[in-house]
């Protein structure tokens, strides 16, 4: 059944929150761009030769129109019943294990394109750049940027899981605090990039790269965690940020609501513990529609067993060390550069 038959059958609804020409549009071009990805999924199994030829890249005009289709699409506010309709809708389940799979090698290309073609100076021509720089404000003013300044020590840095080969989020980090950021990825080809990139920039003294796991991290050093959208069994890494005693401050970035349609949705378990923990978010921003939740509780604790579920609050709030901390040791200054 198209899409287009599928939302006829609501024609007619007396529904005031529910406007079925926008869910047939998002439907509709939800339905394209699956179809794109995969005839392009399709091409690159049968010649890997084409893997570094942006094939199933953000870069291939096809599929960069279609995913601007439907960003566009999105981009509107909807309703509890228009979201539940399309999250829930059959066709959209059946396709999204995929879309989740192959957006996400699309948006690793078109970053290891990027990250191998621009430096310093020329970073503002990556496509997505303005995106970028509007949902790291948006971070950034959650936290108290600029009016409230932060003392790191010597030894301490703002983690940044996940940076992928192209770390445009944690270079916008460092330069508009002036604080130092260290960025984490478990992929070695990323962290090479990423490492090479950051160099080109002329910032290897303020941003540092690391290849290893988020859950393997000791963040005891990090008073600051940012844990991107694309991680991975963010539930590990939280845990791993408790044991550590790190992260009095913790971003995560998440899909929630429709743009769960584009990328995998946080699990029941890292929903459950960001209601729980989590005090206040971002707005979800096209074209990333991640929102970006912050918890500020200092010292995470953790019952034996080390799951998710078991962390609790400290049982009292004595000594907390907040994320501003007294300024003593070296105070970063900010530099609104971008």
């Amino acid at each position: 059944m198209s899409g287009t038959t599928a939302v006829s059958a609501l024609q007619g609804r007396a529904d005031e929150d529910f406007d079925t020409d926008k869910v047939r549009c998002v439907l509709d071009g939800y339905c394209r761009l699956y179809d794109t990805l995969k005839k392009q999924a399709i091409k690159l199994a049968n010649d890997p030769s084409l893997h570094n030829a942006n094939v199933l890249s953000l870069c291939n005009p096809d599929i960069s129109r279609d995913h601007s289709d439907i960003v566009r699409a999105l981009s509107y506010d909807f309703s509890k019943a228009e979201t539940t309709w399309l999250v829930t809708h059959p066709e959209v389940k059946s396709r999204r294990d995929h879309v989740w799979r192959w957006l996400s090698l699309a948006e690793s290309a078109l970053e290891r394109h990027y990250s191998a073609q621009l430096d310093g100076d020329s970073v503002r021509e990556f496509i997505n750049f303005e995106s970028y720089n509007g949902l790291i404000d948006a971070e950034l003013k959650q936290l108290g940027f600029p009016q409230k300044q932060v003392a790191l020590r010597d030894f301490e840095s703002i983690a940044f899981i996940g940076a992928g080969p192209l770390p445009l989020s944690a270079v916008m980090i460092h330069l508009k605090t002036g604080l130092p950021v260290t960025c984490i990825d478990c992929d070695k080809d990323a962290a090479t990039l990423g490492k090479a990139f950051i160099d080109k920039c002329g910032l290897s003294k303020g941003i540092a790269y690391r290849h290893k796991r988020g859950d393997q991290i000791d963040y005891c050093i990090h008073p600051i965690i940012f844990i991107a959208g694309l991680v991975q069994d963010k539930e590990s890494v939280v845990c791993q940020i408790g044991m550590s005693r790190g992260g009095n401050t913790i971003a995560v970035r998440g899909a929630v609501g429709v743009g769960s349609l584009l990328d995998k949705p946080l699990s029941s378990q890292m929903t459950q513990l960001l209601y729980i923990y989590f005090d206040r978010h971002t707005p979800a921003m096209p074209p990333f529609f991640n929102t970006t939740w912050f918890s500020s509780w200092p010292y995470w604790r953790l019952r034996v067993d080390s799951t998710v579920s078991q962390i609790i609050r400290p049982p009292t709030r004595d000594n907390e060390a907040t994320l501003y901390r007294p300024k003593t040791g070296r105070q970063h200054s900010f530099s609104y550069n971008l």
